[in-house]
């Protein structure tokens, strides 16, 4: 009996020495991970433009550790009032070498057309397609382009120039006098017709971007409650099946 209980307690004290191991091993590599993975993101999540201002630039950085990670990413619109021929944007691929964490800059270009609705936007995304590193948050950003309003043009103001017309002699009675009377020929206002040409760009392909996340910890927390379990069950074999 005593022999047999004296195993049940190296048993245990074997599991929960493995399981705190197992713990501390899971805990100490979701740190190395976070700790020597690079992020790629946005450097804001929006800003405004004017459509017509020309060449307008949104910052991608990179953060982190990169000294043994290259990685590349897309640049893909998630969403966009605008038709595909309404507005330019390049580079579309982005790439860093291993130790690079310079910024990367997005050029994108919308012609001053008028627009019915005054206020359109352009939503881009980040997506990982090669290397170690991900993208985290803000992994898309939304421009808001606003463009001039279609006003109508004032209407000139005609000459007042005074076209005599003939005499018109009457006589009533003796003692009335003659009646003249000249009325002035007025031209008519004119009318000016506003058009103005769509400048169209050239085509992009738009297709929705899947934003990758960072490394998160649900499996340390797995682990744990794994080690809680294991340590429960040894303290039940050692205060209760001592009997």
């Amino acid at each position: 009996m005593y022999r047999s209980f004296k195993q049940i307690i190296n048993i245990s004290v074997i599991i929960c020495i493995v399981s705190a191991s197992v713990f501390f091993l899971l805990c100490m590599s979701a740190a190395s991970a976070t700790a020597s993975s690079s992020y790629v993101h946005f450097s804001a999540t929006g800003g405004m433009s004017n459509a017509g201002d020309g060449p307008q630039q949104i910052t991608i950085v990179r953060e982190g550790d990169t000294s043994n990670e290259t990685m590349k990413v897309l640049i893909q619109v998630v969403n966009s009032s605008l038709a595909d021929s309404e507005y330019q944007f390049g580079p579309t691929l982005l790439s860093w070498d291993a130790g690079d964490n310079s910024s990367r800059n997005l050029t994108v270009t919308v012609p001053a057309t008028i627009k019915d609705n005054i206020r359109q936007t352009i939503t881009f995304g980040l997506i990982k397609v090669e290397g170690n590193g991900s993208v985290s948050d803000p992994a898309s950003y939304e421009m808001a382009i606003d463009f001039p309003i279609n006003e109508p043009a004032a209407t000139p103001v005609p000459s007042m120039t005074p076209t005599p017309s003939p005499s018109l002699m009457a006589t009533i009675s003796p003692g009335v006098t003659a009646i003249t009377n000249g009325s002035p020929s007025i031209p008519q206002n004119g009318t000016t017709n506003n058009s103005t040409a769509v400048v169209s760009p050239t085509d992009m392909n738009n297709s929705t971007a899947t934003v990758s996340s960072a490394q998160d910890m649900p499996i340390v927390m797995f682990g744990g409650l794994v080690s809680l379990g294991v340590l429960i069950a040894a303290g039940y074999l050692l205060l209760f099946k001592r009997k």
